[in-house]
């Protein structure tokens, strides 16, 4: 997914591309999850490319239909930059680009430092699957590892990446220049999506123990 989606990533994304686009030629090739979503687009000057997909779960996840490599190749990028192991435009685009383009620096993101959590089973076992072999594939292979903290270089370390290859930048977000303060009687704040995987739960759970 990509903006007008909110999401974590999505907005990380479109922060990178903003800062990026001030000196370099971008273009964001995504998924077109919504099809009144026009497949192309230029934003905040760079280029969003959408590639037709399939949805899953309901939206949750997408897959690229056909020739989803072609567009790639039509960027003809001097670097390539992907997002998250779990995702298969991250697989795609890097195999592409190592196969075709062998001196082109891929650079891969991982915003992940766990293994996917689900009530359901099969998302589980899947996601497992798909993490032993192709985001195994996309660790060993990308040219550098970014991760946003040491756990999430020892998750990716655990899936086959190179210590050398990874570098640790925090992620950080923008907040207001002038907040309000908030009183200290069990309030939690919480940036993402509302689904159980991000940890809601536990959060409540540890509010209603804490002093």
């Amino acid at each position: 997914h990509f903006s007008p989606f909110i999401g974590g990533l999505e907005n990380m994304v479109f922060d990178l591309a903003t800062e990026q686009a001030k000196k370099h030629e971008v273009s964001v090739l995504t998924l077109q999850y919504n099809k009144n979503l026009s497949k192309t687009k230029t934003s905040n000057h760079f280029k969003i490319i959408r590639h037709p997909c399939y949805s899953l779960l309901k939206n949750r996840y997408t897959i690229p239909k056909k020739s989803f490599c072609d567009n790639v190749a039509k960027t003809s990028p001097d670097i390539i930059f992907t997002h998250t192991r779990f995702f298969l435009t991250s697989f795609l685009g890097g195999y592409y680009t190592k196969k075709k383009y062998p001196e082109i620096k891929w650079i891969h993101v991982e915003h992940g430092q766990n293994f996917v959590r689900s009530d359901s089973f099969f998302i589980v076992f899947f996601a497992r699957i798909f993490d032993f072999f192709l985001g195994k594939w996309i660790f060993k292979n990308a040219d550098k590892i970014v991760v946003f903290s040491e756990k999430g270089s020892a998750f990716a370390q655990g899936l086959g990446a190179l210590k050398e290859k990874i570098v640790i930048i925090p992620n950080g977000i923008k907040i207001p220049q002038k907040t309000k303060p908030i009183p200290r009687k069990n309030k939690a704040l919480f940036f993402g999506r509302i689904i159980p995987e991000k940890g809601i739960l536990e959060i409540l759970e540890a509010a209603k123990s804490s002093p």
